[in-house]
């Protein structure tokens, strides 16, 4: 297809968006991007994969094989699939944005943290890597970064669309400036072990409409009220 870039195993970008999610305007990019993510979770056995589409202000995530969510940044409006009840519950983007607001709000009261460089190198899935740290409110970050990826000022920009609220490990970083395209990006969890995040695959491959919209069948219900978000 034409615009299509391919990476194989590839670079790792930490995004991990959650079922409610919350989303921040940024400038819709031409081509569409696919990621493939793998998370290895403290008292976990097996990884946990999920993948995450962007088609402009649409982003489409595979939470788990039941659940799906699927975002418009322009409204806010979030919609949540369960596909073996063929339901979709959807949160209104004025609830979405306001929630936005607020955690946009501490997220520019935090004080800036500077990453450290270590001096480590390695190569990960074909990729020369440096390695930067990160500590701040108690949790220590490991971040895997290179300069070889292709597009990734545009690949970057896309995935700003998933704001530091619905992404632990942008938090984490406490508004921390990484230079470069993470690989690996490992959070320290204190005694319950870390959290390991990596991008198995990316793609530039063109999308189907049909990805972001809620599929014939699906009875569509109101979002339950969440306890201490915004406008609920």
């Amino acid at each position: 297809m034409a615009g299509m870039k391919t990476f194989s195993p590839s670079a790792a970008f930490p995004v991990f968006a959650l079922a409610v999610s919350l989303i921040a305007t940024a400038p819709e990019s031409r081509a569409d991007l696919t990621l493939v993510q793998q998370i290895e979770q403290p008292g976990r056995k097996d990884p946990m994969v999920m993948t995450t589409k962007i088609q402009g202000a649409m982003v489409r995530s595979e939470i788990s094989p039941d659940m799906t969510v699927i975002m418009d940044s322009r409204t806010g409006e979030t919609t949540t699939l369960m596909k073996s009840q063929k339901m979709a519950m959807t949160l209104p983007g004025a609830v979405v944005k306001a929630a936005q607001a607020a955690a946009m709000g501490n997220v520019a009261n935090a004080a800036s943290v500077e990453p450290v460089a270590t001096g480590r190198t390695e190569t990960i899935n074909g990729f020369k890597c440096r390695e930067l740290t990160v500590a701040h409110e108690g949790k220590q970050v490991e971040v895997w970064v290179t300069d070889d990826i292709p597009d990734a000022e545009g690949i970057m920009a896309q995935l700003a669309m998933l704001s530091a609220d619905a992404n632990p490990v942008a938090d984490a970083l406490g508004g921390a400036k990484i230079s470069g395209f993470p690989i690996r990006t490992s959070v320290g969890m204190g005694p319950l072990g870390k959290v390991t995040m990596t991008v198995v695959s990316l793609n530039r491959d063109d999308l189907p409409a049909e990805d972001f919209l809620v599929p014939k069948g699906f009875k569509k219900v109101a979002m339950p009220a969440i306890p201490g978000l915004p406008g609920m």
